[in-house]
């Protein structure tokens, strides 16, 4: 396996295997540094070869952050009933207060 891409294979594997893990800081600290990676293969002169390798780990890259853009929505539609139940909550809370005088 060339080594032309190690930055971009080992910066994939580090977001598979934390998004596995749901180890979201790690993740945000990769995704800052993706851009400038990516932007730095995609300037240099390929050959052939070399585009379709690139091209395929963008690919991927571009999955793992569609798997990840689908875990967050779950996460947000979670945090949602969490927080209306919350609502919910505080709201029989204050009619209790409201109600009993205090």
């Amino acid at each position: 396996m060339s080594h032309k891409f190690e930055k971009l294979v080992d910066l994939i594997s580090v977001i598979e295997n934390s998004l596995d893990r749901g180890e979201w800081e790690e993740i945000a600290k990769c995704d800052l540094s993706v851009k400038a990676i990516v932007s730095d293969y995609s300037s240099s002169t390929l050959d052939v070869n070399d585009k379709s390798r690139l091209i395929d780990l963008l690919v991927k890259l571009n999955t793992l952050y569609d798997r990840l853009g689908a875990e967050n929505l779950g996460r947000r539609t979670e945090l949602g009933g969490e927080l209306k139940k919350l609502n919910k909550e505080r709201n029989a809370i204050s009619q209790y207060i409201q109600s009993s005088g205090y």
